[in-house]
């Protein structure tokens, strides 16, 4: 068990920064659940699709689960916002076994699930969301984790016809100060057939110590080979998060900027990619600017 324990933990990170999908009833307690893989991304071929999904019990104490199906989309805000079901949402073509059961301590349960539209899928994409929720359980008082459950969310998304990730990225720009930090916005159209993910990063240098553009581009590319993301004390280093835009639609994105001190002006270097765009911009911050 030993073996698989520390790859279900990273999957279960992974998913919860993906879209948002992992829900905390109450407190801030270690999760009990891994699941594997964090998404599922099928190509539709006009037949039945089959997979499945390994649930992990992390914890000490038997885990009753419950599984569902919904169907979601982003708001404005870039939350996950659940729609109600129609006749042809992903949602209705899914024959997922079993819905409820019970996982012993440190053991996996497989999640096995079919996708089998009753009409034809039109084009374009199509999404899901797996829901595996944690069900109440007889914990002792002193117990630090009582009273808390999971509900993890992994999306699934399945493409019909061919698949495109185009888009604008109509501008980068930096925000107003927000909770002692500067976000840094991406202003960005979906106009493909699929979702674009933001990815890439961001490396604020304060201005008296910025080294030049050359310089800075050298520096990230050492930050990304070493997968160091503190080459330097004086330097502020974020990962984009991986966050969709969906088909359709425009979305600002915001990015913190990191660890930036108030009363210090930064040069920020924002770099990656969204969609088929890709960016290199340098960015003036003001960390005074209200």
């Amino acid at each position: 068990m030993a073996s698989i324990l520390p790859q279900f933990l990273s999957v279960v990170i992974l998913g919860i920064g993906l879209i948002n999908t992992a829900v905390v009833e109450a407190g801030n307690p270690k999760p009990r659940m891994g699941l594997s893989p964090a998404r599922f991304e099928f190509e539709w071929a006009g037949v039945p699709i089959n997979d499945s999904l390994a649930v992990l019990n992390m914890s000490n104490s038997s885990l009753g689960v419950e599984v569902s199906i919904r169907t979601w989309d982003l708001d404005d805000k870039n939350n996950t916002r659940l729609l109600p079901p129609s006749e042809t949402s992903l949602d209705r073509a899914f024959i997922i076994n079993p819905r409820y059961f019970t996982i012993p301590p440190g053991s996996q349960q497989s999640l096995r699930f079919s996708i089998r539209p009753k009409e034809p899928l039109i084009d374009g994409e199509h999404r899901a969301m797996i829901f595996v929720k944690e069900l109440p359980a007889d914990q002792e008082e002193s117990a630090p984790d009582v009273g808390v459950r999971f509900n993890y969310g992994l999306p699934v998304y399945v493409h019909s016809g061919p698949v495109s990730k185009t888009g604008v990225l109509h501008s980068i720009s930096i925000g107003s100060n927000a909770a002692s930090s500067t976000p840094v916005l991406f202003d960005f159209s979906s106009t493909g057939s699929s979702y674009s993910r933001l990815k890439g990063q961001i490396v604020a240098w304060p201005i008296d110590s910025f080294p030049g553009e050359a310089v800075a581009l050298d520096v990230l590319e050492d930050i990304k080979s070493r997968n160091n993301t503190s080459a330097a004390a004086d330097i502020n280093y974020t990962q984009l998060p991986a966050i969709p835009v969906l088909p359709g639609t425009r979305r600002t994105i915001e990015v913190h900027a990191g660890d930036i001190e108030r009363g210090v002006s930064y040069m920020v270097l924002v770099a990656g990619s969204i969609g088929d765009v890709t960016f290199e911009k340098f960015l003036t911050l003001d960390s005074d600017n209200e």
